[in-house]
């Protein structure tokens, strides 16, 4: 029996800020169930270690450091007999190259996933980033593959698999836009869970006014769903090229929220490759 266990590292998939990460994951191990008959899911969780199976909490172990949230993921592989890992990637230590060695000398085959890539500028200079910056460097030894949505072909001397940060679209609804007005209209969405710069999405606010300055044959509407991050860099660019009554904010939907609105529009942005 095939068994893969996602592991998500200094980071909590359950914070409110980190939805449309809960739910990329969720989407990727139900993918993962094609090719494995049983799908685990670890994460760290308000100082418990958390293993999850079909969205169902089966084990909860306390968790308040890096070091035992580690030594209850190895204790959650020796007892499930687990011989596949995909590891989600947000920075490297001591701690998780020896997390690495523990696969290799186990013979468990590991993918490590890194989301966004060059990270180096996502965070300011720390000592994460610092041990980050020294011991990522051994990744190499213990890693054949890493899942990536930035455009790479390699990182760090390791080869790249190429993944896409999309929507499941079969949990939404969609159909063919009807015309309703003698204005042709275009009316895009641009989604996620907290605005960042490598979304790209400023790249819709410029094309926008390039087309309003020297086009007029079709109307142009944006909605932009999420918060935080580059939100007040999109709203200073709203203001800078008269876009207010072509561009909406909106915090958050649901997936209901979300359904109905993608029923009417035209293009739907995820996320904008660098």
């Amino acid at each position: 029996m095939k068994k893969l266990m996602y592991i998500t590292y200094n980071e909590n998939i359950f914070h409110y800020n980190h939805s449309g990460i809960r739910n990329k994951i969720y989407s990727q191990c139900e993918s993962f169930k094609s090719a494995f008959d049983e799908i685990y899911c670890v994460t760290q969780m308000n100082d418990w270690a958390r293993l999850f199976g079909d969205g169902n909490i089966i084990e909860s172990k306390p968790a308040i450091t890096r070091r035992t949230y580690i030594e209850n993921v190895i204790n959650w592989i020796k007892k499930y007999q687990i011989k596949y890992v995909y590891l989600r990637h947000c920075g490297c230590d001591k701690l998780y190259i020896d997390l690495l060695k523990f696969f290799s000398d186990n013979m468990i085959s590991v993918v490590c996933e890194i989301p966004t890539y060059p990270y180096d500028n996502e965070k300011s200079y720390c000592r994460e980033t610092l041990e980050d910056s020294i011991y990522r460097q051994y990744i190499k030894q213990y890693v054949s593959y890493i899942a990536t949505s930035s455009g790479v072909s390699e990182i760090w001397g390791i080869k790249c698999i190429e993944i896409f940060n999309g929507i499941d679209v079969t949990n939404y609804s969609f159909h063919e836009k009807k015309q309703t007005t003698a204005l042709k209209e275009i009316h895009m969405v641009a989604v996620a869970a907290e605005f960042a710069f490598w979304n790209g999405f400023e790249r819709l606010l410029y094309g926008m006014h390039e087309y309003k300055c020297h086009f007029h044959d079709y109307s142009f509407l944006l909605t932009l769903v999420g918060k935080g991050g580059d939100e007040r860099v999109y709203m200073e660019l709203v203001n800078k090229f008269d876009l207010a009554n072509e561009v909406e904010f909106i915090s958050h939907l649901d997936k209901s929220g979300l359904n109905e609105l993608y029923l009417c529009v035209d293009f739907i942005f995820e996320k904008a490759e660098a």
